[in-house]
């Protein structure tokens, strides 16, 4: 197993993977040769990164680093790739343009790979980070609240990644979790 872990990386986070026995390369999604390292000899890619807490590297992250991601493990003649998304909103926000385009990369590619179209985390998004600060007792509502969300949490969707590996269909998109109305 093998990760990539930045240089700004939680030490705690990468001595819990070390700790796993994965084989850390220090790299970036921004920096195209680092995920020529990363993918070097690699069988399978999962990709988790998303810099959406991180305001203005949708763009550099998301789109571009995740697109240069699927373009090194292409090259690389890496066999599968497992791509965690999210569920078509219809927003036309940078996030969900930036997703899109990573799945539409996928798509061409000759790469076998599930996209898990999940809905949203509860872990991040129920957080003071995006606003829900229930310690405080406040909570930022965006929108007029009509809005139909769908919650998942983290680790459903890391099984459902794992699990994608013995889907006998080898390019496929999953959801995860769908609003309910």
């Amino acid at each position: 197993m093998r990760a990539l872990v930045r240089k700004s990386s939680d030490p705690a986070r990468v001595e819990a993977l070390r700790e796993l026995g994965a084989e850390l390369v220090t790299g970036d999604l921004r920096d195209r040769s680092s995920l020529d390292r990363a993918c070097a000899g690699a069988g399978i890619v999962f990709s988790t990164a998303t810099s959406i807490i991180r305001e203005g590297e949708i763009s550099a992250v998301d789109e571009a680093g995740q697109l240069n991601l699927v373009d090194a493990a292409r090259e690389a003649g890496v066999e599968r790739f497992v791509y965690i998304s999210f569920e078509e909103l219809g927003t036309g926000a940078p996030l969900e343009h930036a997703k899109r385009a990573v799945e539409e990369r996928l798509r061409a590619s000759d790469i076998s790979y599930t996209i898990l179209r999940a809905g949203l985390f509860h872990e991040t998004w129920l957080s003071a980070a995006t606003g829900f600060d229930a310690a405080n007792g406040t909570v930022n509502m965006y929108g007029s609240g009509e809005a139909e969300l769908s919650w998942i949490a983290l680790a459903d969707v890391a099984t459902a990644a794992v699990n994608s590996l013995d889907c006998r269909r080898p390019r496929t998109t999953l959801f995860t979790s769908q609003a309910s109305g």
